[in-house]
């Protein structure tokens, strides 16, 4: 979840606006990281379907 926090807040403060954020970027560019499941030692992308 940390890795997660900080890709959001990094690219929101590159932002110079708020009307500069890119959500679809940030949300594309957030698509490839894996995250840990409930699963021993399991990791998936957030766009895997359950």
């Amino acid at each position: 979840m940390n890795q997660l926090k900080y890709a959001i807040e990094y690219s929101i403060a590159l932002a110079e606006t708020f009307e500069d954020i890119n959500y679809d970027e940030i949300e594309d560019s957030l698509s490839n990281l894996l995250i840990s499941s409930k699963g021993p030692r399991k990791y998936e992308k957030p766009t895997d379907t359950f």
